[in-house]
């Protein structure tokens, strides 16, 4: 039984891999920048960002369940970073 949708299915599993990329792009800086922090105050920062690595892998799996529920396949890649310099 073929699925029909009352929307193009394409740009929007375009914009949920774009989500999905983001996330996991987030999970792995936010888990480096943890091992980075020293001090004083380390435990309370680094807490908070593994906490923030933890929520936006929950965020990268949901987009990756979006995308299985429109019978879809999520893109196997990381977002690249984008780096401001001053």
């Amino acid at each position: 039984m073929v699925r029909t949708y009352s929307f193009e299915i394409g740009p929007v599993v375009e914009q949920l891999d774009q989500i999905l990329q983001m996330e996991l792009s987030s999970v792995v800086y936010y888990t480096h920048y943890s091992f980075m922090v020293y001090g004083h105050a380390r435990i309370p920062i680094t807490s908070w960002l593994r906490d923030n690595a933890t929520e936006s892998l929950t965020h990268a799996q949901e987009a990756g369940e979006m995308i299985m529920r429109l019978h879809k396949r999520p893109a196997l890649g990381i977002a690249a970073a984008a780096y401001h310099s001053a």
